[in-house]
């Protein structure tokens, strides 16, 4: 899982930069998806799993899972701005 979400940070990160069908970008992108159907694929088949992918069945726990992401990608989207109130015009 750290190398899926290492690597889905640096596409991430790097993507305008670089450009997202760069080289870079893509393998990463490639590695990143392979290593997390790898770790999908382990947690579903061992006694403990580290995340109990259950949870997900739940449609609060993954409408509210989905949610908060989606409150993380917009605050981390460079030019986003914050929601404000109208400010008044100086008389």
């Amino acid at each position: 899982m750290m190398v899926a979400l290492a690597l889905l940070l640096f596409v991430l990160s790097k993507g305008l930069d670089l450009g997202w069908t760069s080289l870079p970008i893509l393998a990463a992108a490639t590695v990143a998806l392979l290593a997390f159907l790898l770790f999908l694929r382990t947690e579903t088949r061992v006694a403990h799993p580290a995340l109990d992918l259950h949870l997900f069945r739940s449609p609060a726990f993954s409408f509210s899972t989905l949610a908060a992401l989606l409150c993380l990608i917009r605050r981390r989207t460079p030019g986003a701005r914050p929601a404000q109130a109208p400010r008044p015009e100086p008389a």
